[in-house]
């Protein structure tokens, strides 16, 4: 993304969703950040944009498609970051699949003119289990690689790639003191992580600029995995590292 562009962010108001888009407007970029809470700071970037839509709600859907197909803006790239809270299985289909294929209907002239790239935010428990996770939570991400890859097949010869990142751990700018040295997140990183870290909002900015990159366009209807190696670990290795957290406390 060497050229200035402007990128639409949904679900960016708030921890990675804003890091992202911090350090795509540091890179020279403009975005729109979209979602039901205003970001948390007291005043916006002038190339941060701000349009309040809940993705849980048809009618707010809808007013939100309609201004950004207005015209007003030139969408080059598209980023889906939100999901939903709620044990509704079905609120939880409309946030993170059924409102995405809305945007990306209202704004696909602009993507084609624009030789954009659609990348979604995902998570390993699209095909893991986290008991302390919904399962709202766990089809809301199951769902994503699915839609990628007809997505990616619909839109390739409009020359729109289409990708996923799937994150694991994630440190954020709201979650970075837990991971202080000492901390027992810090711990758990270096002693069950390969890269002995967890992952950055800086690693999911370097990859949505791979994915989004002019020069990347073979790529598409891909799952990225992005969890420093975590996903490559046995279950031995993964019992190894606890015991070695267990040991520095």
């Amino acid at each position: 993304m060497s050229e200035c562009k402007t990128i639409l962010i949904c679900g960016g108001v708030s921890r990675a969703g804003l890091d992202i888009a911090d350090k795509l407007i540091e890179a020279g970029h403009k975005c729109i950040v979209a979602g039901r809470r205003h970001p948390e700071r007291e005043a916006l970037d002038p190339n941060m944009h701000y349009e309040h839509v809940d993705f849980s709600d048809s009618e707010s859907i809808d007013d939100f498609c309609k201004k950004i197909s207005s015209g007003e803006f030139s969408i080059s790239d598209c980023i889906f970051n939100q999901r939903s809270r709620s044990e509704d299985l079905l609120e939880g289909m409309k946030v993170s699949v059924v409102s995405t294929v809305q945007v990306i209907e209202s704004i696909e002239d602009q993507l084609i003119k624009n030789k954009g790239s659609i990348v979604y935010i995902g998570s390993i428990l699209g095909d893991k289990t986290d008991v302390e996770q919904t399962l709202s939570y766990h089809i809301q991400k199951g769902s994503l690689k699915p839609l990628i890859q007809y997505l990616s097949v619909k839109y390739s010869q409009k020359g729109i790639n289409v990708n996923l990142i799937s994150l694991s751990t994630l440190q954020h700018s709201k979650n970075i003191l837990g991971y202080q040295e000492g901390k027992i997140l810090h711990k758990i990183s270096k002693n069950m992580i390969p890269i002995g870290r967890p992952i950055s909002s800086e690693d999911v900015f370097n990859t949505i600029t791979f994915l989004t990159s002019a020069s990347m366009k073979g790529l598409t209807g891909q799952v990225i995995t992005l969890d420093g190696g975590l996903d490559n670990l046995s279950q031995v290795s993964c019992i190894t590292g606890w015991n070695k957290v267990m040991e520095e406390r």
